[in-house]
């Protein structure tokens, strides 16, 4: 099945479980990670447990095909469903994947993960056409998701930022989620329990290009308690 950008963040808090193999990809890896480890753990509680959770490369598989199958059909020892990921998913595993998915496991979850995937990769194409598979895009999100994305996440740290903040953030961190993220924990860090909203100077000061080379200052400033001196 297609995912569609209205039904993505839909399906990634609540993945359709006819869905047995869901293709994760897309040019912004950053994000491509955060929603596929979001998937992953609508079906084990830690995605770092080594008893419920499998991580392939697509490289292991091009040498050992039935592992994925093994993988898959793996009992977890504490019952529940078991995540199995596979990194660099590629075209090359477009006939193992249509091959698994004529009798997939009805628990357990294979996540592929994928980077840029055009409309013509058969990978893509096989998962956009199986009913019990799913493709979903991790395009790089323009400057309005991005703002949208920081009010969010600095309203979960009981925190708020100037609009002019939002702004300067979401047009110099766009492109790679991952970057989006750490920026913000950096910002929340500085900034700890302070009740005075994030300014524009303190955005620049903590995730500009000068920012970059003050993290110790960062650091030793909050752990001191004095954030105006970062």
């Amino acid at each position: 099945m297609k995912i569609t950008w209205k039904q993505i963040e839909p399906f990634v808090k609540s993945p359709d479980p006819k869905a047995r193999v869901v293709l994760v990809y897309g040019p912004d890896s950053g994000l491509m990670r955060e929603r596929a480890k979001s998937i992953g753990l609508t079906v084990v509680s830690d995605d770092t447990d080594p008893f419920n959770v499998a991580v392939l490369s697509a490289g292991q598989l091009a040498e050992d095909p039935a592992r994925l199958s093994d993988e898959a059909n793996a009992i977890s020892m504490m019952g529940g469903g078991r995540l199995i990921r596979v990194e660099d998913a590629g075209d090359k595993l477009t006939v193992l994947i249509k091959s698994y998915l004529e009798n997939p496991s009805d628990q357990n979850l294979v996540i592929l993960e994928a980077g840029e995937l055009g409309p013509r990769s058969s990978l893509r194409k096989a998962c956009e056409a199986a009913k019990n598979a799913a493709a979903l895009p991790c395009y790089v999100e323009d400057e309005r998701d991005l703002s949208r994305l920081i009010r969010e996440t600095l309203q979960e740290a009981n925190l708020s930022i100037d609009p002019d903040a939002v702004i300067w953030l979401a047009g110099n961190l766009a492109g790679n989620r991952g970057r989006v993220r750490s920026e913000l924990t950096k910002l929340i860090t500085y900034k700890g329990a302070a009740s005075s909203a994030i300014t524009l100077e303190d955005a620049q000061n903590i995730c500009g290009e000068a920012g970059v080379g003050s993290l110790d200052t960062l650091i030793y400033s909050t752990a001191g308690g004095h954030a105006k001196e970062a």
